[in-house]
This record gives C-alpha cells, sequence and structure tokens, in this order.
C-alpha cells in the first residue's frame, strides 16, 4: 500500500527530521512512502502543491502528522485527497490505533 505523508512544513523547525521519522516507522509497518520533503526548498508553495497532489494521486492512504491542521498545505491535501476517494488517516491511529492517552 502506497502512502503520502502530510504535515506541517512552513515556519516549521526540524521538519525533514519529523518527516523522515515517520517514514521510517511506515516502511517498517510495510507500507511504501511518498515523502514531499524530498522538494526542493526553492519550489513555490503552489508549485510543491501542483507535486504533492500528483503524488496524492498515485497513493492509497494519506497519512496526517500531528499538527496537520495548523497547516494550510497539509489541510489543502487532506482535502484534495477526500475529494478523490484516497482514505485520510491520522499516523498514530494507522500504527497503533484510535488509544487514548491516560
Amino acid at each position: 500500500m502506497i502512502v503520502f505523508i502530510s504535515g506541517p512544513i512552513n515556519n516549521r523547525r526540524f521538519y525533514r527530521s519529523r518527516f523522515w521519522m515517520a517514514e521510517r516507522l511506515l516502511r517498517a509497518a510495510g507500507y511504501d512512502v511518498l515523502n514531499p520533503t524530498i522538494l526542493p526548498k526553492w519550489l513555490s508553495h503552489e508549485d510543491a502543491m501542483h507535486i504533492c497532489y500528483a503524488m496524492i494521486d498515485c497513493a492509497d492512504m494519506v497519512v496526517q502528522l500531528r499538527d496537520w491542521e495548523q497547516s494550510l498545505g497539509a489541510t489543502m491535501e487532506g482535502t484534495y485527497a477526500k475529494s478523490k476517494g484516497i482514505a485520510v488517516v491520522g499516523m498514530g491511529d494507522l500504527l497503533y490505533g484510535n488509544r487514548t492517552k491516560k
């Protein structure tokens, strides 16, 4: 199953490390991963979103990282995926089920 990682990037320190760790965890769980942080930093947001939409078109699922709702791009990715009938799920829910903290 191919998954696309979605989460906040702009104005985030260490976002590449966060996406890289998510990619490693997803690969260890048996998923093939599309990671948007491979895109060059000099791309405009609009151009990067075009490429991300193409990546989502190739994915079976979008996996959202924590705080995705604080990111315009991640919100757009989730909306786009849903409009295409592609499942959207939180990283924690996918890997660990819907557990609540005690």
